[in-house]
């Protein structure tokens, strides 16, 4: 995020901290899309994104006074989102909620691989931790440094790098073993197909 879009937020945050509704309304439709991008790569599940996004916002905008940085706003707001999504996984007492809930019909257009893709792509990010999971999706997603992703989760600098390595290395390990799994199992079917001729 730049410096001017930043300057934006704080501004609107300055706004709404007044009772101005149309600078509420607008910084949450500056921060949306990234916000609910950064939740749904957590959650891998568009219900539960949708939920923690909307308990995130009416947390933080419930207690956007106490925001004593406007131009923190960001940052308040992904740590608030992580919290949320937290507490939405102590309510469901299950810590391994299946989490397939990718909305292929975004994909329609996508060619049989890319769809393929994106299911192995899922399914490893939720196999992850929630802590590297979110440092994953906060560095390679978002585009943030390591000091941005610090500040955005909560935690060191040095946490940021040792859980992006870990993260990292158990992607591309789990991503090969989807990958192999997935491809075993259409070859499977295949034979089945062509027995059944």
């Amino acid at each position: 995020m730049g410096t001017s879009e930043l300057d934006n937020i704080a501004s609107m945050v300055r706004l709404a901290k007044t009772g101005d509704k149309e600078a509420l309304s607008l910084l949450i439709e500056a921060t949306q899309d990234r916000f609910y991008k950064f939740i749904f790569g957590v959650t891998g599940n568009k219900h539960i994104a949708d939920d923690v996004c909307q308990e995130s916002y009416l947390r933080a905008l419930e207690h956007l006074d106490k925001l004593r940085d406007d131009s923190k706003f960001i940052s308040w707001l992904y740590r608030t989102g992580k919290n949320a999504f937290l507490d939405h996984l102590k309510q469901r007492s299950n810590k391994n909620v299946s989490i397939n809930d990718t909305d292929l019909n975004d994909a329609r257009n996508l060619g049989s691989e890319a769809v393929d893709n994106i299911i192995y792509i899922n399914q490893v990010l939720q196999s992850l931790g929630e802590e590297e999971r979110m440092v994953l999706l906060a560095v390679d997603m978002e585009g943030n440094t390591y000091a941005e992703a610090a500040e955005l989760l909560d935690i060191t600098e040095e946490a940021v790098r040792m859980k992006l390595f870990r993260a990292r290395k158990k992607f591309v390990e789990n991503f090969e073993t989807s990958k192999e799994h997935v491809s075993s199992i259409k070859w499977e079917n295949e034979n089945e197909f062509k027995k059944g001729i």
